[in-house]
């Protein structure tokens, strides 16, 4: 485009395009939290009776590494006073694999009473755990500095909402997917190869807290003569995932600038 009338040539000024190719690593830890009760209660008359109740609680925690990469488009707009260049920046997901897998160890203490007899136990499992980053929105501030006329070392941070899903395994429609807030923040360097072209070259950090709290009931109700049998079923899980994601970007901008 050429420059508007009245407007200083500047081609690091204006909106532009671009996309990235990402790859990166990181480390994610995740904690369970469950509880499980049953019950059964006998009504035979004007007497109500329990012959069974039993609860579990469960408690776990587990680590694991994060990889993986993804493709990004974005769309900016820049404002330049000087050396300085400021301008705020949209981005999303075009393709991600970014995953990660956690594993360590959760313990089961269980009581259960059954006809005034009490039993307890204590079992401990390996816990495994898998969950992936499927798309990723982001809206960011950048502030840079002109080193020299063709590059640009800046700095960055805003918001980042994650889509992520988690191979729930009473799902049976498939993966549990949920929208996650988060933030991000870097550093990165661009280049001008033209006056609407350039490279960019960036570390981004990425940080998700993800909660999962699930809870299933049930009762059924069986009528065996006089007696009435009363069954009810309760579990609540949950899962608290801390996510961090350290990631090299490679991106290509296309300036609309104010340029001759």
């Amino acid at each position: 485009m050429a420059a508007l009338p009245g407007a200083t040539s500047d081609h690091w000024a204006g909106p532009y395009l671009g996309a990235y190719f990402a790859a990166g690593a990181g480390r994610a830890r995740q904690n369970l939290a469950s509880t499980a009760e049953s019950a059964q209660r006998n009504f035979n008359g004007a007497v109500l009776t329990t012959n069974f109740v039993a609860s579990t609680t469960t408690r776990g925690n587990a680590v694991g590494d994060t990889t993986g990469s993804m493709v990004d488009l974005f769309a900016g707009y820049n404002w330049r006073a000087g050396n300085i260049v400021a301008g705020g920046q949209i981005e999303g997901t075009l393709f991600s694999d970014v995953a990660f897998k956690t594993a360590g160890e959760q313990t089961s203490n269980s009581r259960q009473v059954q006809n005034n007899v009490v039993t307890t136990g204590v079992n401990q499992v390996t816990m495994q755990a898998s969950e992936q980053l499927r798309s990723n929105v982001g809206v960011i501030g950048r502030a840079g500095y002109l080193v020299t006329p063709k590059l640009m070392l800046y700095g960055l941070g805003g918001l980042a909402l994650g889509h992520f899903t988690f191979p729930d395994p009473g799902n049976a429609d498939g993966p549990n997917g949920k929208w996650v807030a988060g933030y991000t923040a870097g550093a990165g360097g661009e280049f001008k190869l033209t006056q609407r072209w350039s490279l960019r070259g960036e570390y981004r950090y990425m940080h998700f807290d993800i909660d999962r709290n699930e809870t299933r009931t049930s009762s059924s109700t069986q009528i065996q003569g006089a007696t009435t049998i009363l069954r009810s079923n309760a579990d609540t899980t949950s899962r608290k995932t801390s996510a961090d994601i350290h990631i090299a970007k490679i991106g290509a901008v296309y300036g609309f600038c104010y340029c001759d």
